[in-house]
């Protein structure tokens, strides 16, 4: 029983250093856990607010239209991976002032050599919650490489790559 106190205790005070504990009884349990949690569905609509877009993109480039439209359909759990690809976080703060940093769209225009078209996935910079997307041109395409690259990202950030050799022999000059 003693330990137990001590955790509680512990939560307690962690909890407290958010909010006074006195105001606690002014919120619900979900108003609480969002205050503390951040909101645990993802709202895209509030994302597309602080979106900026880079390289020739804007909010009328097709390929834009297809990515909201794909955020939009995908479930949640589904977001929350994506949020993590781009922003190592799983969650969006409650509103627009929240953000420390938009979200930016960059345009990638990088084609394969030989076919002219765009094998490239998707890349992030989670310290700059930035997307690089190219600039697929069918909405199918845009969903089958971002679900592969939200589903396979095994790295917090991707500007950095190993190959076997670095990995076995390590990094040299």
């Amino acid at each position: 029983m003693n330990n137990q106190q001590r955790m509680l205790n512990a939560v307690a005070d962690g909890m407290a250093g958010v909010l006074p504990i006195e105001l606690f009884c002014l919120f619900t349990r979900g108003e609480l856990e969002e205050y503390i949690c951040g909101n645990s569905e993802v709202d895209v609509d509030l994302l597309a607010r602080v979106t900026e877009y880079e390289g020739g993109y804007n909010e009328e480039t097709p390929v834009i239209r297809y990515f909201w439209e794909v955020l939009r359909e995908m479930t949640n759990v589904d977001r929350k991976l994506f949020l993590q690809f781009v922003w190592a976080r799983s969650c969006l703060p409650s509103k627009e002032s929240d953000f420390e940093a938009p979200f930016k769209i960059i345009k990638d225009s990088r084609r394969h050599e030989s076919s002219g078209s765009i094998c490239f996935l998707p890349s992030a910079s989670t310290c700059f919650f930035n997307l690089t997307l190219p600039e697929y041109d069918t909405k199918e395409t845009l969903r089958k490489k971002l679900s592969f690259a939200i589903q396979n990202g095994y790295t917090m950030e991707s500007d950095f790559v190993t190959n076997d050799t670095e990995v076995e022999k390590g990094w040299k000059d």
